[in-house]
C-alpha cells in the first residue's frame, strides 16, 4: 500500500522476503503485527517513506545497489557533441520520460522530440534509450 509518499507492506513471513525488504531500505514497523492468509502466522510490517527529499535519496540509494553511479551526467567533452536542446532531451530520457511527455515540458511537438533523440542515437551509435542509459551509466567520462 503507498500514501502519500509512505509505502507499508506486509509480505509472507518467510526470511527471503524479510532480507529483500531491509536490503531495499524498508524498515520494520515497531509493535506492528498481523496475522498472515492462515490467521496463526504472525507477520512483520514494513514501511519505506519516501515524502520530500527522501524519495531522492532512496532512488539514489538504489542506483548505487545496482552498480550505477548515482549522478549521471555527461561529461564536457561529449557535451559538445550535443546540441543546447539535445542535452534537454538526454536529461529528460536519462529522467525515464516517454517522447510524448517530454515534448509536453519542453513545449514542442512530439515529432520534435523523435527527431532530437534520433540524432541523440545517432551521435552516441545506440539504437535505443536502453543503450543511452547503458552507455552514460557506465563511461568513465561520466562524472
Amino acid at each position: 500500500m503507498c500514501s502519500g509518499g509512505i509505502f507499508i507492506t506486509s509480505p509472507p513471513p518467510l526470511g527471503f522476503f524479510r532480507e529483500a525488504h531491509l536490503n531495499l531500505g524498508f524498515q520494520l514497523a515497531p509493535g506492528i503485527i498481523h496475522q498472515n492468509y492462515d490467521d496463526k502466522t504472525p507477520t512483520p510490517t514494513f514501511v519505506l517513506d519516501t515524502r520530500g527529499d527522501k524519495l531522492e535519496a532512496f532512488l539514489r540509494f538504489l542506483l548505487k545497489r545496482g552498480g550505477f553511479p548515482d549522478e549521471l551526467h555527461v561529461s564536457s567533452g561529449q557535451e559538445l557533441q550535443l546540441t543546447k536542446r539535445e542535452r534537454e532531451v538526454v536529461a529528460l530520457v536519462l529522467d525515464g520520460l516517454t517522447n510524448i511527455e517530454i515534448a509536453r515540458i519542453l513545449y514542442v511537438s512530439e515529432i520534435t522530440v523523435k527527431k532530437h533523440v534520433s540524432s541523440i542515437y545517432s551521435k552516441f551509435s545506440v539504437k535505443g534509450r536502453t543503450q543511452l542509459i547503458k552507455l552514460l551509466a557506465s563511461n568513465p567520462l561520466i562524472s
